[in-house]
């Protein structure tokens, strides 16, 4: 039977530098800590940055960006397709074009003002009004999912996506503690059978 040890929580800084070391990556797996600190640190860079007009709209991008590929990595690593955020992206667009063709008011959507809005849905084609009100309750439900799969732990094994950046064979650290430096080659290769068959 395999065992399975899991690594330290990954802290703040540390979960922060990871995923801007690996901005426009798209494959691979990341571990809920790395996940969740470093979406409270975007979060935190949104909210300091919106009382500045220019730089808030850098950081917007800048965010966005770099939280599509966290949630792409963060599903990959419970044996999910990032498509469930693709699709959810795609459905975004398509959401915000639909309220455009029936408000008409491109500056209300930009200040988001509400009731300039809900006054044009109110007045608006009754099939597009319909569509759009599909498509809300799609995007609730997708996002609830996603919420959900961002809470799960990582897949102790490794899946299609990758190895688990959490989890590592108990085999692993038997011979990482290992007095290398001491051992001949013959000796470290009957220890690693040992700790096979052991485990």
């Amino acid at each position: 039977m395999n065992s399975y040890e899991a690594k330290p929580m990954m802290g703040f800084v540390e979960a922060f530098k990871v995923v801007n070391k690996k901005f426009f990556v798209y494959s691979g797996r990341s571990r809920r800590s790395e996940y969740w600190w470093a979406t409270l640190a975007l979060g935190l860079i949104s909210w300091l940055t919106s009382w500045i007009p220019v730089v808030s709209i850098a950081a917007s991008i800048y965010t966005g960006l770099l939280g599509i590929s966290m949630q792409f990595r963060r599903l990959h690593d419970i044996g999910k397709s990032g498509w469930w955020e693709g699709a959810t992206l795609i459905l975004s667009f398509i959401w915000l074009g639909i309220l455009f063709f029936i408000t008409g008011d491109f500056e209300a959507l930009l200040q988001e003002d509400v009731e300039a809005i809900f006054e044009g849905l109110k007045s608006g084609n009754t099939f597009a009004v319909t569509l759009f009100c599909i498509i809300t309750i799609i995007l609730c439900l997708l996002g609830l999912c996603i919420f959900i799969f961002s809470l799960l732990d990582s897949d102790i094994e490794e899946n299609k996506y990758g190895k688990s950046p959490k989890y590592f064979h108990i085999a692993q650290k038997e011979v990482e503690d290992l007095p290398h430096k001491s051992w001949t080659k013959l000796q470290l290769g009957i220890r690693l059978s040992f700790v096979r068959e052991t485990y």
